[in-house]
Formats: structure tokens, sequence, C-alpha cells
């Protein structure tokens, strides 16, 4: 029996200034053994008692994939802050302290 994985496939069209999404499923080896033609969309009762099936439906580290795929091509999240300037000037700022306490408390 193979092994198949639902996935993936981030590619930018740089001309539309888009993200194609395309989604696979690869062997465990992550060679890609077939692609999603197309997605179909259906009308749905809001009011309705039961709710729509998926589109599909993957597993945590399927999302991770989606999720590291989006950051490589710029896309984070809205609320994203990146602090690694602060995070490099606090640990210098550290190292700084410790040589003022080693040399106030004469340590080699």
């Amino acid at each position: 029996m193979i092994e198949e994985k639902i996935g993936f496939r981030l590619t930018r069209d740089d001309f539309s200034r888009k993200t194609n999404v395309h989604v696979v499923v690869t062997d465990l080896e992550g060679k890609v053994k077939s692609v999603a033609a197309s997605l179909n969309m259906e009308a749905y009762d809001v009011g309705s008692a039961l709710s729509p099936s998926p589109a599909i439906m993957v597993e945590d580290d399927i999302l991770q994939s989606l999720m590291d795929q989006l950051w490589r091509l710029g896309i984070k999240p809205s609320d994203y802050v990146d602090n690694r300037g602060q995070v490099t000037a606090m640990a210098e700022h550290i190292s700084d302290m410790r040589m003022v306490v080693k040399k106030a408390m004469k340590i080699d």
C-alpha cells in the first residue's frame, strides 16, 4: 500500500501580484502524484441546520507547511511585529552588563 499525503504548492504570479495555490497529493517522498484541477463553489443556505462539507480536510503539519510557504513568499500575519532588532539589542545589553559585573566583582 502506497501512502499519500495532501499538500500545497504555492507560486507567486509577479504579473498579477497574486499567489497560485495548488492542492497536490504526494507520496511519502514528496513526489507529486496528482493535482486538484479546480474548486467548485456551491450555493449554501446560511440558515441550514447542516454545516457544509469542507472543501478539504488536512492535518496540522500540512497547515504548518502552508503557513511556512506563505511566510517565505512574504505573507505574514496582520499583527506580526518583527522584533529581531530589539532582541539583538537586548542580548548585547546583557553581554555588556555581564562585563560590568565581572569588572566590579573582579572576576576573570
